[in-house]
């Protein structure tokens, strides 16, 4: 999963600068839905702290975590946290939309894939406004993240930004012991990884194919 988030964190950027290279624009952004599809996959049948079951909680949960984390006595997960769970939900969703309205969107200076698919050409205008829209949300929501992240760190005494670049995440006994970094790597896990990375790039692929710019990488 450290791989999927910093693959993420690096397309995002490239995707969100390189609007003047329309052709590395939508590799890019080709490339995030085949993240985005394998995260959805993953988030359902995926390891135990990956799955969307595990780490959206209750709203009623989130708030009695964040009073917990503000007087400096939060409940420690070893998975996300309910903040950071629902942030994952806010990103993934922010992200969809980015990539969904790129599809469609039509202005001066691009054209997306699938313009043709759109009914009318105030559809795909409107579409290219929202995809600006979405673009600039989801970074703002990347950088609430990175504050939030440093912000729970300094008010929860876990140190999350460790967590993020190594995958350890340290435990109390009265917690699941797993180790976050070294659980085993079963056949199981393998099959279920290499199986999702893998329906994710035949759907990017097959979507591709229903566009103007469909991918020859395959």
């Amino acid at each position: 999963m450290r791989l999927f988030h910093w693959a993420c964190v690096a397309l995002v950027l490239v995707t969100y600068f390189s609007s003047d290279w329309m052709d590395l624009h939508f590799k890019a952004g080709y490339l995030l839905l085949v993240l985005v599809f394998f995260r959805l996959i993953w988030g359902l049948l995926g390891t135990k702290y990956a799955r969307f079951s595990q780490f959206v909680r209750s709203w009623p949960q989130v708030w009695t975590y964040t009073k917990g984390m503000l007087k400096g006595t939060p409940k420690h997960f070893v998975g996300h946290n309910p903040l950071g769970g629902w942030m994952i939900v806010a990103l993934l969703v922010a992200l969809m939309l980015a990539i969904l309205t790129g599809l469609y969107s039509s202005d001066d200076w691009s054209i997306g894939p699938f313009v043709m698919l759109a009914p009318t050409s105030k559809v795909t205008a409107l579409m290219a406004g929202l995809h600006e829209e979405a673009a600039n949300v989801l970074m703002i929501l990347a950088l609430v993240h990175v504050v939030g992240v440093i912000a729970n760190s300094i008010l929860s005494g876990e140190n999350l930004v460790r967590t993020m670049i190594t995958g350890e995440k340290a435990c109390k006994a009265s917690q699941d012991q797993e180790d976050l970094s070294v659980a085993p790597l079963s056949g199981a896990r393998l099959i279920r990884g290499w199986g999702a990375l893998g329906l994710s790039l035949f759907l990017t692929w097959l979507i591709s194919r229903w566009g103007t710019s469909p991918l020859n990488w395959f």
